[in-house]
């Protein structure tokens, strides 16, 4: 959101964010009794009215429980697959990467190679799902 401001003249100036108008007081160029308006608007307020209206971020409130849910994908089930059937793609498909897996299936996992990659990867919780989530480990 943008805000003018009235200069020493009495026109206004801008547009500037708040952040700009903070730094501007911290400058010495404004003050609390320094009139600004909202870009489109036509009440002009003291920018110690303004800064009282706007609720500031006080805490960071984490994520509810499950907000990071890996979809059901078990970090097991994805281990087992990729250790008994890596070379076929299984666990590729599994995590939700079809077209990666149908070149796993192709390439028998790499020769072999790209499959022991994903199992060190998924040994070490650093594989993710087609969503970008982690794998559960519940």
């Amino acid at each position: 959101m943008n805000y003018y401001y009235a200069d020493s003249s009495n026109n206004p100036a801008g547009p500037h964010t708040l952040d700009e108008l903070g730094k501007m007081a911290a400058e010495g160029k404004i003050t609390p009794q320094t009139y600004v308006v909202e870009e489109g608007g036509s009440d002009w307020k003291t920018y110690e009215a303004v800064l009282s209206s706007v609720t500031p971020i006080t805490e960071v409130v984490p994520a509810p429980e499950g907000a990071f849910d890996s979809g059901g994908r078990s970090w097991l089930v994805a281990l087992l697959l990729c250790f008994f059937l890596g070379c076929l793609g299984a666990h590729r498909f599994y995590a939700g990467y079809k077209l990666l897996g149908v070149v796993q299936l192709i390439t028998f996992g790499g020769l072999g190679i790209w499959a022991l990659i994903d199992l060190i990867m998924i040994a070490l919780g650093k594989f993710r799902d087609a969503q970008g989530r982690p794998l559960s480990r519940k």
